[in-house]
Parts: C-alpha cells; sequence; structure tokens
C-alpha cells in the first residue's frame, strides 16, 4: 500500500509539472473529474459542468489562469455570501488536504 502511494505521489507530481510547465494549460471537465476521482468523489456531468461555468467567463467550458485567479480573488474577497463558490471550495480543499483524502 505504501509503495502504490509513492506511486501516485509521483504521478501526481508529474502532472504538477506539465501543468507549470505550461501557463496556457486549461482546468476542463475531464481534468476536474478526474481530480474528484482521485479523492474519491463521483460527480455526475452535469455537476462538473456547473462548477466550471461557475467561473467560465469567455464560456470556453475551461477555466484559464485568468478565470481561475478571478474566481480566488472573488471569493476570498466576497462579504455577501453570493459569489458561487464550489469549484473554489474544491481548491481550497485540495491546497489544504494533506493526506489525500
Amino acid at each position: 500500500e505504501l509503495k502504490l502511494l509513492h506511486e501516485e505521489i509521483q504521478d501526481l507530481k508529474m502532472v504538477q509539472k506539465r501543468i507549470r510547465d505550461d501557463p496556457n494549460k486549461k482546468i476542463s471537465i475531464r481534468d476536474l473529474d478526474a481530480a474528484l476521482k482521485s479523492l474519491k468523489m463521483v460527480c455526475t456531468k452535469k455537476e462538473l459542468e456547473y462548477m466550471i461555468w461557475e467561473v467560465d467567463e469567455n464560456l470556453d467550458q475551461c477555466v484559464d489562469w485568468h478565470e481561475f485567479q478571478l474566481m480566488f480573488y472573488r471569493n476570498t474577497t466576497d462579504q455577501t455570501g453570493l459569489e458561487p463558490f464550489e469549484l473554489f471550495n474544491i481548491v481550497q480543499f485540495m491546497t489544504y488536504d494533506e493526506d489525500f483524502k
């Protein structure tokens, strides 16, 4: 089990490096689905589409870096509680989750 966990961490590091090395990378519904499945969270296609749609300013069905930054800024400064937050909550969880659960 420890070996499997080590391999999974290595795989995630490779994905992170590819994303970091490509500033034009966008988060697609497929990417979001894979990330959530790695956390053992299964969502419907409609739920995934909605999470992307919440922050997809240019309506290309993906989240680019500008949209990602805008989502983060809007949610961290929102004092009304009206800002769409589903994708933001997932990003926050994945950022601070230390045991990959």
